[in-house]
């Protein structure tokens, strides 16, 4: 619930994207880095409450000295241009709607070319 329309959409494409959780996982990368945004979106995951949640004591990422440093790594991929998955159909628009149905049939448009 604390992830924005555009994070929903996201991740609604990748899990129609493939069978496994490591394909999900894929597609959910591709997409975040070809809109050189996957910094940000980790950064928006990483937060104090949810990793507390999904860590025990003692891992890394449960510091947020660790988070913040696993970001500040990400961040130099968004100066890079990637073109990943686009025969997948992974492609979306650069301002999505917010539409499920609408990324869809981006990403459909995209798989066609």
């Amino acid at each position: 619930e604390a992830l924005s329309s555009a994070a929903a959409v996201r991740i609604g494409v990748a899990r129609q994207t493939g069978s496994t959780d490591s394909a999900r996982l894929r597609a959910w990368l591709y997409l975040l880095l070809n809109r050189r945004e996957l910094a940000a979106e980790v950064d928006a995951l990483l937060t104090p409450e949810l990793c507390s949640l999904m860590y025990t004591r003692g891992a890394a990422l449960l510091g947020s000295a660790e988070r913040d440093r696993l970001v500040r790594t990400l961040k130099p991929l968004a100066a890079l241009r990637f073109r990943l998955g686009a025969s997948a159909g992974l492609c979306l628009p650069e301002q999505p709607s917010g539409s499920l149905e609408d990324a869809r049939l981006s990403a459909a448009a995209c798989a066609a070319d």
